[in-house]
């Protein structure tokens, strides 16, 4: 039998970590840190096969793993330029709407953008985004992306956020896991999925 590898994304983890798991592995998909960040369990691996190999930092998030059957191996996931412009865009469009700056939060949408937000399976039809009167008469607004919870390959970008925004007769809150697809540094599609 040949052995194959193949990439399996670590998502909500928040470890920036992809794994390259053999092929026949492909439902190895938690990872978890015992309480030394030295030690890390792989469901379906038991511990003698798994060698954690740290980082100069020595914390957990910056550890990777080396599965020692095969030339297969975890490595931190790098972002491409693209990828990392798209992030930044992403992150300075959270920060303009926490500075209650419609104009510039605006901004960031490309002329045909789309918008839906709701439970997950339940979200609505896309619709043109347009959130200056809500950014204008909002007392406060506070979106929060979890650390750690941030991915982006190619053209689309991902985090989990926890959002209050205080209106005058109420408040929208909740914990959003945000989804956005962008072309030329704007955001043509954002999706945020209530949890």
């Amino acid at each position: 039998m040949t052995r194959q590898s193949k990439i399996v994304p670590m998502l909500g983890v928040g470890l920036g970590v992809m794994l390259a798991a053999p092929a026949c592995a492909s439902h190895f998909t938690k990872v978890a840190f015992d309480s030394a960040p030295s030690r890390m369990r792989i469901a379906g691996l038991s511990p003698s096969t798994v060698q954690v190999v740290s980082s100069p930092g020595g914390s957990a998030a910056d550890l990777g793993t080396k599965i020692l059957h095969g030339a297969t191996e975890a490595r931190p996931m790098t972002l491409t330029a693209e990828e990392s412009a798209n992030v930044e865009a992403v992150n300075n469009f959270i920060a303009a709407w926490n500075a209650k700056d419609g104009k510039r939060a605006m901004s960031f949408f490309a002329e045909e953008a789309r918008f839906s937000v709701g439970k997950i399976g339940m979200t609505p039809d896309f619709k043109k985004p347009d959130f200056m009167d809500l950014l204008q008469t909002a007392l406060s607004i506070k979106m929060a992306i979890t650390p750690g919870t941030t991915w982006a390959r190619g053209p689309v970008v991902s985090h989990e956020r926890v959002d209050e925004i205080i209106l005058p007769n109420g408040r929208i809150a909740g914990k959003f896991i945000g989804v956005f697809t962008l072309r030329d540094g704007k955001i043509v599609d954002f999706i945020d999925f209530e949890f």
